[in-house]
């Protein structure tokens, strides 16, 4: 009865494999790619909300059931985008049309990637927000609302330290119910003294 089982499970999950690959149009590098950065990013996400309590999905910052959810259906909304692609493709006899909305999903992926490693305070190079601003203006993206993002700040317009003193100040707050507490102010010694 359990190999029996286990027969009829592994047999479900082979078919129900085939027919996303099938409808995704094949599992080559660019769907890999793109698979494994949605996970990432999803991965990333949970990371920012259960140890840094900084999501921006959420009034407190720490993890909500339903936003992950919320997440997980916008990137298999996401990837209906991509069967659709794949079968206008077909009727076109071309792999243009689905190999752009794969490019452009990784593209949205990475914004949110590198969203999250700003917000649990790694410094974002550069490079990277310059390619961010060019990817915001030529396409746009909710989560950047302004317009510059290598002028030295965050996306949400914070500084790495200023982020890492809001998630500790929740923090402060969500374990003693109680407002921050202020930080200690060092006396400098008086010249002369």
């Amino acid at each position: 009865m359990n190999t029996m089982r286990i027969i009829i499970i592994t047999t479900i999950a082979g078919v129900a494999g085939c027919i996303i690959t099938l409808t995704l149009g094949g599992w080559d590098t660019i769907l890999q790619a793109l698979f494994a950065v949605m996970a990432t990013d999803y991965l990333s996400g949970w990371i920012v909300a259960i140890v840094f309590k900084g999501s921006r999905k959420t009034r407190s910052g720490a993890f909500n059931t339903r936003a992950a959810i919320k997440g997980l259906a916008k990137k298999v909304v996401s990837l209906l985008l991509v069967v659709a692609g794949h079968f206008i493709d077909g009727a076109l006899g071309t792999t243009f049309l689905r190999d752009t909305i794969i490019f452009a999903l990784i593209a949205n992926e990475l914004m949110s990637l590198l969203e999250n490693v700003a917000l649990t305070g790694v410094r974002v190079p550069k490079v990277l927000k310059k390619a961010l601003d060019i990817l915001h203006e030529s396409g746009g993206h909710e989560r950047w609302p302004h317009k510059n993002v290598s002028n030295g700040r965050l996306p949400h317009t914070q500084t790495p330290q200023s982020t890492y003193n809001n998630i500790k100040a929740r923090r402060d707050t969500n374990a003693d119910n109680t407002t921050p507490k202020p930080k200690p102010q060092h006396r400098q010694a008086k010249p002369g003294a």
